[in-house]
């Protein structure tokens, strides 16, 4: 390459042209608004060819500097521009940059939401379930709801000091003060002064053998009690118990609390309210009122541990009313007089009794339980099927008022009262 107008300078595979004023041929360029311009006539193929510290004459408003690239090929000149990066494509990064890290927290939220609704909570639940049932059955040496006659354990009493040479002493010294003797002297042995000891706890009395199998029927289980009874046909028992998984410990609810120990009139009234609730959950559920046959979608869902415990007393009573045939709403029934406290309280379930045979059931059932409270530990009843732990602990708290019932106030109630002030 060479140029009539400027000297080239070869510097290893680059060539510079600079404008050489004081040749002959060199001519002052025309500027055309502050421009002016050069034409490059022949190029060498297959090189490129910058020019450097031309600017476009139109430059764009967001560029800052340009610099122009000529590739020159056999068919001839390609010319392109290359803009810098700008401050408002830096702000549009920052900004993909932070919206990518927020959405990806979001999407960590949400699967940490679910990973605890559907695994971690139903765990703990577990977990607090077998908590809960280790600690009822602390100090139980076996599993049954009570013990055989040959393993019975005595519960023990509390151990106290026989105050009778101390309450002899003062009650001497107290008898010469009164008769006008002098006080004992400084240096001789005053008895102290000791507050009254609590009277020591009562002992249960040890149960014969016969005794004791005479309290066993009563903790039966609904099963136990109507197959006793010969209530309930052998393969409804074998089915039911297939399904019926009565060892979860499920939490009690509000109504329950008060048709077990609230007065009878209140304890009528929550049962039917909590009745008619139940039956919506469980018919949705494809439970078949009266068919004498179950699925077992209905008893995965009233074996679940945040469902109460009389949905599947609920669900019994109602899909299998054959096992109350025969029996009359009277509580000298040979049936209704032979049956467990749960097996009365499955009969609170049924619609064939009117609601004073119920409200005199709900009474009965809780006297047939005192008879077990005044003889066996309630340690011993931890295992035992519902209510009988619940009402055992109720006893427990107030045996003057636990037949009749106490005054309890309806938890619902007095939440509306605290919204309204």
């Amino acid at each position: 390459m060479k140029s009539y107008a400027a000297k080239a300078k070869i510097i290893g595979n680059a060539i510079e042209f600079t404008l050489d004023e004081n040749d002959d041929d060199y001519c002052a360029p025309a500027f055309i608004e502050s421009h002016h311009t050069y034409r490059i006539t022949a190029l060498p193929t297959d090189c490129q060819v910058k020019v450097v510290g031309a600017t476009d004459p139109v430059p764009a408003k967001d560029s800052t500097s340009t610099t122009t690239t000529i590739e020159t090929t056999e068919m001839g000149l390609n010319v392109t521009g290359t803009t810098m990066p700008t401050a408002k494509m830096s702000t549009m990064a920052v900004w993909g940059i932070a919206g990518g890290v927020i959405a990806g927290i979001l999407i960590l939220l949400i699967i940490g939401a679910i990973i605890s609704k559907f695994v971690v909570y139903p765990r703990l639940r577990r977990c607090l379930n077998r908590r809960r049932q280790r600690s009822r059955s602390t100090g139980t040496p076996t599993s049954q709801p009570l013990l055989p006659p040959s393993q019975a354990t005595s519960t023990t009493a509390s151990k106290t000091t026989n105050p009778s040479n101390e309450s002899a002493q003062s009650a001497e010294t107290i008898e010469k003060l009164k008769i006008g003797n002098p006080a004992p002297s400084s240096t001789e042995s005053t008895p102290e002064a000791t507050p009254p000891l609590p009277p020591a706890p009562k002992k249960k009395k040890k149960l014969a053998p016969e005794e004791r199998d005479q309290l066993v029927p009563i903790t039966d289980s609904v099963l136990c009690t109507f197959q006793r009874l010969r209530q309930i046909d052998p393969e409804i028992q074998a089915a039911v118990a297939n399904r019926w998984n009565m060892d979860v410990v499920h939490d009690v609810s509000k109504l329950e609390k008060l048709v077990l120990h609230a007065p009878a009139n209140e304890a009528l009234e929550a049962l039917n309210q909590m009745t008619a609730e139940l039956d919506i959950c469980l018919l949705k559920n494809s439970a078949k009122y009266g068919s004498n046959d179950t699925t077992d979608e209905v008893w995965e869902y009233a074996n679940f541990i945040g469902i109460p415990a009389s949905a599947s007393y609920r669900l019994f009573a109602m899909s299998y009313p054959d096992v109350f045939k025969g029996v009359e709403g009277r509580l000298d029934d040979p049936v209704i007089a032979k049956l467990s406290v749960p097996g009365l309280y499955c009969a609170l379930m049924w619609d064939g009794f009117d609601l004073d045979f119920k409200k005199k059931l709900i009474i009965e059932m809780r006297k047939r339980a005192v008879k077990l409270f005044e003889n066996v530990d309630i340690r011993e009843l931890a295992l035992s099927a519902f209510p009988i732990y619940y009402l055992a602990k109720r006893y427990k708290m107030d045996k003057n008022k636990f037949v009749e019932g106490s005054k309890v106030e309806d938890s619902r109630t007095s939440s509306r009262r605290s919204r309204r002030k």
